[in-house]
């Protein structure tokens, strides 16, 4: 659209973008506005490093000149444009960086001593938490009064920054990988790829799997080392109680997307309240998905007309044994797998071109 692309980001390696989502090379082209780092060491203290963190970056960009600004994670900048920001749970419009988690002390196996822990909620977690909650409503309330527009990457998102009082947002659904190819004939197995972190809830995954030991699982998983480092010994728990019938690969599904393809449910067992694009791209690749009632994903499965929703273990397994028993037609997945464009690249990219407009202009709902 001849606009000149600024990314302002703390970390920027095109060539890992570039494997990672195969974006091309688009990333080359833009500059990079290098942002601190966050850095939460020692752990305990978050709270406060959040705070000193948010202070020093907050009027990093009060004399841009750009046009337009998008935050695809909610910040904390105060600039003199406005700023689109997208936003996939409501805490991230008080809660900054959002790399940094809720305040909230983390799993019990990142805790080495419990007298430090004690400390840290007694003396330290309450009142890091009012300070950043009332210093979020200032700026929040200064951008309700301003131009700022939330695009809420859900409709359970949408709910909550409204009940907020966030009327200036809309929903909108974020870019997915659709170009996938469905296989023939479908195999009776179930698929997964997230993410080895607890908020994914992968010991679901397994509970299911164990149910129905005739039919095979397979979780498609991220594992990189800072994972690791943020929830130690966690994923050498989950892998060592996988059951029989479920193989694990560490992989990109970008890497291996012929194990999306050829698989006939995909199911996920997250409960974040923004879409999963995961899902999206297993429904492009032809695969009937199934999603924990009340999940940002069931978007995508009304969205789409596909699939399913569950409420326990013992249910999921049930359906997911009548569909794995169901034939299922050539022309019902290649149906299936189109239907997911809706939520494809070129859909993305007709929108943004419709918000590209005059300041005054009011923001569209998201792609439909």
């Amino acid at each position: 659209m001849g606009y000149h692309v600024s990314i302002a980001c703390d970390l920027f390696n095109p060539s890992d973008i570039e494997r990672i989502y195969g974006l091309g090379h688009v990333m080359d082209r833009c500059d990079h506005i290098q942002i601190p780092e966050f850095r939460a060491n020692p752990r305990f203290l978050t709270p406060l490093l959040r705070l000193s963190y948010t202070r020093h970056i907050l009027q990093m960009f009060t004399d841009t000149d750009a046009d337009l600004v998008f935050s695809t994670q909610s910040s904390s900048f105060v600039l003199p444009k406005r700023i689109f920001h997208f936003v996939y749970n409501a805490i991230d419009l008080y809660s900054y960086p959002p790399a940094a988690a809720p305040l909230r002390l983390h799993h019990p196996w990142e805790i080495r001593h419990a007298r430090l822990r004690d400390l840290f909620v007694d003396v330290l977690k309450e009142p890091a938490r009012e300070v950043l909650r009332k210093s979020s409503k200032l700026v929040w309330k200064k951008r309700r009064e301003g131009q700022d527009w939330l695009f809420a990457i859900g409709s359970i998102v949408l709910t909550d920054i409204r009940k907020k009082g966030h009327t200036n947002s809309s929903l909108a659904f974020p870019p997915c990988r659709v170009d996938f190819t469905p296989k023939f004939p479908k195999k009776r197995q179930v698929i997964q790829a997230a993410r080895i972190v607890p908020e994914k809830r992968l010991e679901l995954y397994l509970e299911i799997a164990s149910r129905l030991p005739d039919y095979r699982f397979i979780l498609v998983g991220k594992n990189p080392q800072k994972l690791r480092e943020l929830y130690p010994g966690y994923s050498q728990r989950l892998l060592s109680r996988m059951p029989s019938n479920m193989t694990y690969v560490e992989a990109l599904v970008r890497e291996r997307p012929e194990l999306l393809e050829e698989s006939k449910v995909y199911l996920y067992t997250g409960i974040e309240a923004g879409i999963g694009l995961a899902v999206v791209e297993a429904v492009a690749a032809g695969c009937i998905p199934f999603s924990p009632d009340g999940a940002g994903a069931t978007d995508v499965l009304r969205a789409l007309g596909v699939g399913d929703v569950y409420l326990t273990a013992d249910e999921a397994a049930a359906k997911i044994r009548a569909t794995l028993e169901k034939e299922a037609h050539q022309d019902e997945i290649i149906g299936i797998s189109q239907r997911a464009q809706k939520f494809g690249p070129e859909a993305f990219k007709k929108w943004v071109k419709e918000i590209v407009q005059p300041a005054d202009a009011k923001p569209t709902e998201g792609p439909s």
